[in-house]
């Protein structure tokens, strides 16, 4: 006796979605780092200035000091100053960094620090969060009087403090001794954040589904693109 069996062959459909230039955002938060227009965006208190001079400027034609009087050339004593400038890391936020360019020039010696910068965050209230760097006399590049720049770069990480409002401040001390100016240029505060994913919102049907060969069904998805990038709804069949 013959026996016939029937075989369905049933394909299984798999959803999936694909991005296209979809790039991890990255954010400039500093306004005005490169000082070219003074200190506008900037917060100032006591002794710290702008120059105009390219000569002296890491770019552009200016830079903020600190170590001077303002009229560029007297040289401070028993001094103090600061700027600081407010910004929002976002809360996504995988790094955050501060980068800045400093040339320290003092005639001062190497061995002990006596003239001080430092690098601090607040909160927006202005209490005092963490002090990143403190640079001093003994990091000098040069002579007070020197003509040459000597500038080098410094990064710190602001990771820490993403979702929040911060100060980012520059305060400066100087004694009573020997001339240091501490010159500041092209601060920046560059964060990173991960390109958003698509949100299936509903789709049907809602539980498996066997389609035999030769037949169809129909297969609908609603989703939200929460970024600001095309994506693409990719929809395979396996047999």
């Amino acid at each position: 006796m013959t026996r016939t069996h029937l075989i369905t062959v049933v394909a299984i459909v798999t959803l999936s979605f694909a991005s296209f230039g979809q790039a991890w955002a990255q954010t400039e938060l500093i306004v005005n780092g490169g000082f070219e227009s003074g200190l506008s965006s900037w917060t100032a208190s006591g002794s710290f200035y702008y120059w105009n001079n390219p000569a002296r400027a890491h770019s552009g034609s200016q830079y903020a000091y600190f170590g001077v009087a303002s009229d560029g050339a007297t040289p401070l004593v028993n001094g103090s100053g600061s700027i600081y400038q407010s910004i929002s890391i976002p809360s996504g936020a995988t790094s955050a960094t501060l980068s800045f360019w400093l040339w320290v020039a003092s005639d001062e010696g190497t061995t002990v620090a006596y003239d001080y910068l430092y690098v601090e965050v607040l909160n927006s209230s202005g209490s005092l969060l963490a002090t990143l760097a403190t640079y001093s006399n003994r990091d000098k590049s040069g002579s007070f009087s020197s003509t040459t720049p000597a500038y080098q770069q410094k990064s710190l990480s602001l990771t820490a403090y993403a979702g929040q409002t911060i100060r980012i401040r520059f305060r400066g001390t100087t004694d009573y001794r020997t001339a240091t100016i501490f010159r500041l240029d092209d601060v920046s505060v560059s964060s990173t954040v991960p390109p958003p994913a698509a949100r299936i919102d509903s789709y049907s049907p809602s539980s498996p589904v066997e389609v035999t060969v030769g037949s169809s069904t129909t297969i609908s998805v609603t989703f939200t693109n929460t970024g600001n990038t095309a994506w693409s709804f990719i929809a395979g069949a396996t047999v």
